[in-house]
């Protein structure tokens, strides 16, 4: 028995064009369907999706070392998935510490992504003052403490 036959007909019974609109109207239906019958639930789902924006961090880096103030430049970069920029270093001084060193102060543009309401999250830490604070790239990794945040981002010294 051969799928097609001679008048187009799959199997003998159907035709293949008819088959192709059968489906097409069945899936439209059932979107409808669901669109009206859980209107709420697409609403939440639609919701959950995080909102997210640059904003500009400002870290301190507390007793840095000779070799970071070396190997730390401007404009490096923490990327994500498909190379999505998440952070990137826009400005670096230091701070003289009497009693411990340098610290450095840099500055972020960061990938915030807001949650429940307006915490803004970086990683898995919050973007509050105090907070810890992880830059990697490819090269090092930094760990500081968030000085300060401003919304949105802006291209300034701290």
């Amino acid at each position: 028995m051969r799928i097609l036959d001679d008048r187009g007909r799959l199997f003998g019974r159907m035709n293949l064009l008819d088959i192709v609109v059968l489906l097409i109207v069945s899936v439209l239906a059932a979107g409808l369907y669901i669109k009206v019958r859980y209107p709420e639930r697409i609403r939440r789902l639609v919701a959950d999706v995080p909102e997210e924006e640059y904003v500009t961090v400002h870290v301190i880096l507390p007793q840095a070392l000779n070799w970071m103030q070396e190997h730390i430049s401007i404009g490096d970069k923490q990327l994500g998935i498909n190379s999505k920029i998440f952070a990137e270093l826009v400005f670096i001084t230091s701070q003289d510490n009497p009693d411990f060193g340098n610290d450095l102060l840099l500055t972020f543009k960061v990938l915030a992504t807001k949650e429940r309401g307006e915490t803004l999250v970086f990683g898995r830490n919050a973007l509050k003052i105090g907070n810890a604070f992880v830059f990697e790239t490819p090269g090092y990794i930094l760990h500081g403490y968030v000085r300060d945040v401003e919304q949105p981002f802006q291209n300034r010294q701290p």
